[in-house]
């Protein structure tokens, strides 16, 4: 079994991956709320990180498309 390979998604089915991921984590996150709290401030660090990261991948034309790579 071969379960890391490259898999090609059109753009609807990656906005549907992202927001299954993001349910599942906004439910584990409910359930385990008490646990999760003390580390508010890193995940909105991590966030914003993250989300200047991929702003500016986005705006520079980081990404390399399929077969440039």
């Amino acid at each position: 079994m071969k379960l890391f390979r490259d898999y090609l998604m059109p753009w609807w089915q990656v906005g549907l991956l992202k927001l299954y991921v993001m349910v599942v984590g906004l439910i584990v996150g409910s359930y385990f709320a008490e646990y999760i709290l003390p580390y508010m401030k890193l995940l909105l660090v991590l966030f914003v990180l993250l989300a200047i990261y991929f702003s500016h991948q986005l705006l520079t034309n980081g990404f390399k498309e399929r077969g440039e790579v």
